[in-house]
């Protein structure tokens, strides 16, 4: 294990208020900074994308569907882009400031109309002189397989796939596809869907790596997925949402990081603008209780040797105790 660097100041320039710790060799003394932390999710979502700007495509997802958002993650990554946040029917004051920011050259709408209505398509017109297109279907299957097609070309060299069901397997999941730069599709528990199916040919990928347990994603469709690949079927996975981030989490950084992101596990709606955080970074992203840190994942940053821990969320999300990295 390497040795860690003399002790200083940390400062990630992603939150609205900034939290800046210094620390020590302990994991419960590690520098920690408050990153993303904002009344909501989807001004949260603004601030992390607040250093991408002059970027040459917007992708919009609705704030109530986090599986199109969170698939959309490798496509950010790989383009560049932000990744904005808008409800079903409106454009919020601070998306719609952070779009007036980037001014992008153009604009993709993630989802079908129950995801995000055509008002908002049309009003969303008003902040690019480019087009304004939507890349979806009628469900989040064929939405995900949709921004796949639109982002990556045959061959790629793994595909990551996760159950529609779970958002925790899916928020970790897309996080890794993003750092990895490669599609993350997402399954029902009962089958693979014709979208997918298709896309999965397309894609002839070398690996496929599947987030999450049988429960999500069953041994069956395991079997099934190794017939789209000449490569290996690999499950990252552990006997809860918490294990599973550590599982990903070693699996993608099987030595050390210098910078862990942690986020609360609990609720959906910051988790969901963590992961835009978390996912365009280069550090891995491991879960915690609102009020504590399971011994675990303070294991797994323990391996990891990192210099400072970025504690995404918003204020009310996550307490004093899991900020300081207090185990459970």
């Amino acid at each position: 294990m390497r040795a860690r660097a003399p002790i200083r100041w940390a400062i990630v320039l992603v939150a609205v208020a900034l939290i800046v710790v210094t620390g020590g060799t302990a994991v419960g003394e590690l520098p920690l900074v408050a990153g993303g932390r904002g009344p909501d999710g989807i001004s949260t979502a603004q601030t992390l994308n607040a250093t991408l700007t002059n970027r040459p495509a917007a992708l919009i997802a609705s704030s109530n569907d986090y599986p199109d958002a969170l698939a959309a993650l490798p496509a950010a990554a790989l383009r560049g882009g932000p990744l904005l946040l808008v409800t079903h029917s409106a454009i919020p004051p601070s998306t719609a400031a952070e779009l007036t920011h980037v001014r992008p050259a153009t604009i993709a709408v993630l989802g079908g109309t129950q995801a995000v209505d055509d008002s908002v398509v049309h009003a969303l017109r008003g902040y690019t002189s480019g087009p304004v297109t939507r890349v979806g279907g009628r469900d989040h299957n064929t939405t995900t397989a949709a921004i796949s097609a639109a982002t990556f070309g045959p061959g790629v060299t793994a595909v990551y796939i996760a159950s529609d069901r779970s958002f925790a397997d899916v928020l970790v999941a897309g996080a890794a596809a993003a750092r990895a730069r490669v599609p993350l599709l997402l399954i029902a528990r009962d089958g693979i869907a014709p979208s997918t199916e298709r896309e999965l040919t397309r894609l002839r990928p070398a690996s496929i790596v599947i987030v999450g347990g049988i429960f999500g994603v069953s041994e069956k469709l395991a079997h099934l997925l190794a017939t789209y690949t000449t490569g290996s079927v690999t499950r990252e996975a552990g006997a809860d949402e918490y294990d599973t981030a550590v599982a990903v989490s070693r699996a993608s950084f099987p030595t050390t990081a210098s910078t862990v992101y942690v986020a609360t596990g609990d609720t959906s709606s910051v988790s969901l603008a963590d992961a835009v955080a978390a996912g365009l970074t280069a550090g891995p992203l491991l879960l915690v209780h609102g009020t504590c840190v399971p011994r675990n994942v303070t294991a797994e940053i323990t391996r990891l040797n990192p210099t400072s821990v970025v504690v995404l969320g918003e204020e009310h999300t996550t307490s004093g105790a899991a900020v300081s990295l207090h185990p459970c």
